[in-house]
């Protein structure tokens, strides 16, 4: 035998069929042929173990779909047209660049120029002035002269030049003006030599600004101020709505002449007054004369110095303060120390001021004490006591019948008292200046 297979039948007729044939040996009827079914091949049975665990048949293997690569056609794609583009336009510039130089006159490139950047720089000022000086508070102040200044499109060099002829030397400085705002805040220092201050008058504020870089002026002004007399002092400032005590520092003056001469006149009165033991204005230095009550030194310094004013002939100007009104400012007429013992009368601020000025050039502690409507002096006994002298600047002339009144002891609690209550009739409180802080306040006399 060649080898078995399957016999099959017409399934018309049933007769047997040979292997491959489409008809039907005996009726003719068309064979069909089914699709052939592979068969499945017997896997091999794996061989025991000593501990078979049965095993999960594992899944197929995923077929992955293979796709076409597109980004890498797309990248070619583009490589191919920026060449392309690329020849095409070096070729459209190497044929029409003479094309296009034959179309321009011969010469230079022309320039390319920009209207924004030729534009000169443009400097833009903006100022104001004060309405009034006050030379006692001259040094105090902040400015005379405010400038405001700009320059938009680039920066601009310019000169800022102010004076007040009469009053003042030339202010004159060199600033560089950018886009950004700036201030200028302008104060000329004062003339040298005599000033007339005696009495208020008109003057005027010159000012100008020029471009350094062109020499052309941006601004040439006249502007009105008042420059009140050396005596003028705000009493009431409504910007602040107080009293400006303060101010009054402005009029100590320890190192003036009229100071000194007051000083050595004072030695000659001690002198006298203590039959010699007494014989020179030391400060807080120890005589040696009073034992352990050291602050005697500083009791009969200060009673010499009112017995040396009350016989310089200074007399008490039992007068209400001068106040004058200048706009919405009350004002107050004060004398400098050196002006009350020339004048020979003061109000009560004016000798304590005097008093205040040579006890502060002794290198003393020395306060101004304000109750209402008065003014007095008061100076500690010695450094770091706590403990202070009231000093009655308005008696004079200096006899033997008050001449104990002039400097009284007062203990912290009388001194809290009369600070708090200072006549004890409930009309108010005392206001304390302390003399040392003229310095740190910037409140010194006008010196030129």
């Amino acid at each position: 035998m060649r080898g078995c297979g399957v016999v099959k039948y017409c399934g018309k007729c049933g007769a047997p069929l040979r292997e491959g044939k489409s008809f039907c040996p005996q009726c003719g009827a068309e064979v069909r042929h089914p699709e052939p079914v592979a068969e499945p091949i017997a896997e091999p049975i794996p061989e025991p173990v000593a501990a078979p665990v049965a095993e999960q048949p594992s899944a197929p293997a995923a077929v992955k779909e293979r796709r076409p690569r597109r980004g890498l056609r797309r990248l070619v794609t583009a490589l191919i047209v920026l060449v392309l583009l690329g020849g095409l336009g070096a070729a459209g510039w190497y044929w029409g660049l003479p094309y296009i130089e034959s179309l321009r006159p011969a010469g230079e490139l022309p320039a390319v120029s920009y209207s924004y950047m030729s534009r000169e720089p443009e400097i833009e000022i903006d100022y104001e002035a004060v309405d009034s000086i006050y030379p006692s508070l001259y040094n105090t102040t902040d400015y005379i002269l405010l400038v405001r200044a700009t320059s938009e499109g680039g920066e601009r060099d310019v000169m800022i030049r102010a004076e007040v002829p009469g009053f003042t030397q030339v202010y004159e400085q060199k600033f560089t003006l950018g886009s950004q705002l700036t201030q200028f805040y302008i104060h000329p220092p004062v003339l040298t030599g005599e000033l007339s201050l005696g009495s208020a008058k008109q003057a005027q504020i010159v000012f100008s600004v020029t471009d350094i870089d062109s020499g052309k002026p941006v601004i040439q002004d006249t502007l009105p101020i008042q420059i009140m007399s050396k005596f003028d002092m705000i009493n009431y400032d409504p910007v602040l709505g107080v009293s400006s005590w303060d101010y009054y520092l402005s009029f100590l003056t320890p190192e003036s002449p009229g100071v000194l001469e007051l000083k050595r006149n004072a030695v000659d009165f001690i002198t006298g007054y203590t039959g010699g033991q007494f014989d020179m204005m030391q400060g807080y230095q120890d005589s040696g004369l009073f034992g352990s009550n050291i602050e005697l030194n500083t009791y009969y310094q200060a009673l010499a110095l009112q017995g040396a004013m009350s016989e310089m002939g200074v007399r008490y100007n039992n007068a209400w303060y001068s106040m004058s009104q200048s706009g919405d400012k009350m004002l107050q007429r004060v004398q400098l120390p050196d002006d009350t013992l020339s004048s020979k009368s003061g109000v009560c601020i004016e000798t304590s001021l005097t008093i205040a000025s040579a006890l502060q050039s002794a290198g003393m502690n020395v306060f101004l004490i304000f109750p209402p409507g008065h003014a007095q002096v008061a100076v500690e006994l010695w450094p770091n006591s706590g403990e202070y002298y009231l000093i009655e600047t308005t008696i004079l002339p200096v006899d033997g019948e008050n001449v104990n009144s002039v400097v009284t002891y007062k203990t912290q609690q009388e001194w809290l008292d009369y600070i708090q209550n200072g006549y004890g009739d409930g009309s108010g409180g005392c206001y304390v200046l302390n003399c040392g802080l003229a310095t740190a306040l910037g409140l010194l006399p006008l010196t030129n």
